[in-house]
């Protein structure tokens, strides 16, 4: 913004400049013609010009000082104002104490912004990596956040608001995905597999997608969480599940079992799979 102005200021002072020298010599010439006759007339023609044209010049800075100080003032009034017109906006959400959360959206007026790309627990300013940070003009804005999994509808939520920025301010919005989830129970699964005489695998499914493969076999499921097994949190209500056991080596070792289970909030519901009933 800065450089046009000063082309044009530049160019105000060319022209007067010369304006006013071309000036300084053609009245100085016309002098000259009406002297050349004068008896008066010596070689002091040459300090008079000198002496002119120096008039004319400090005639131009006189002129032209105010209005590049002029200038210069308004660059610095108008690059405060620009600054003044703007706030800011930072999204964090601490998603990772959740499994099925992929991925945390941002919108803000309607548009999308960009996802949350590192967990935290809290946020203390705008512009932390990982967070979501956008400079918007002082006003009322809308935001949207949008928590969740593509392919499992179980586990979205939108949080949605709007909000007053002010000048230079920074408004940070913590996502917190405890609160937002509270209607939420734990579906734990788990086998005994290891009893089977083959080099066996299992895979779990919760409402027909994908939550994990069995790490460690057991005998029991005394919590959620236990090392080895497949733990997901599920919103409360009806779910069901399916356990396919299989080997790479041997067909006969193939075996699946499912079902249906209901899940109370806050609650830990075990399926535990004996492949001796199966």
């Amino acid at each position: 913004m800065f450089f046009p102005f000063f082309y044009v200021i530049y160019a105000i002072n060319f022209v007067v400049g010369n304006t006013l020298s071309a000036i300084a010599v053609f009245s100085f010439a016309s002098w000259h013609t009406s002297k050349k006759s004068d008896k008066q007339y010596s070689d002091n023609h040459k300090d008079r010009f000198i002496l002119y044209h120096l008039n004319i010049i400090k005639m131009k800075k006189f002129i032209l000082s105010p209005i590049l100080l002029a200038f210069v003032l308004f660059l610095s009034c108008e690059s405060n104002n620009e600054n003044e017109k703007f706030g800011q906006m930072s999204f964090a959400s601490n998603y990772h104490i959740i499994n099925c959360i992929t991925k945390v959206s941002v919108y803000i007026d309607d548009v999308y912004i960009a996802d949350i790309t590192e967990p935290s627990d809290s946020i203390l300013t705008c512009g932390i990596n990982g967070n979501v940070t956008k400079q918007v003009i002082v006003g009322t804005h809308t935001y949207k956040v949008l928590i969740g999994n593509d392919e499992n509808e179980a586990c979205y939520k939108e949080v949605t608001g709007s909000v007053e920025i002010s000048s230079n301010e920074c408004k940070t919005f913590f996502i917190n995905v405890r609160e937002i989830f509270d209607n939420h129970g734990k579906i734990t699964v788990g086998a005994n597999y290891h009893v089977v005489n083959c080099p066996i695998k299992a895979t779990v499914y919760i409402d027909d997608l994908l939550a994990g493969e069995l790490t460690k076999p057991c005998d029991s499921i005394n919590d959620c969480g236990m090392e080895g097994n497949i733990t997901q949190q599920v919103e409360t209500g009806l779910h069901t599940y399916k356990c396919v056991f299989y080997s790479s080596e041997a067909d006969s070792c193939y075996n699946e079992t499912s079902g249906s289970i209901y899940v109370d909030k806050d609650e830990c519901k075990k399926i535990f799979i004996d492949l001796f009933d199966l």
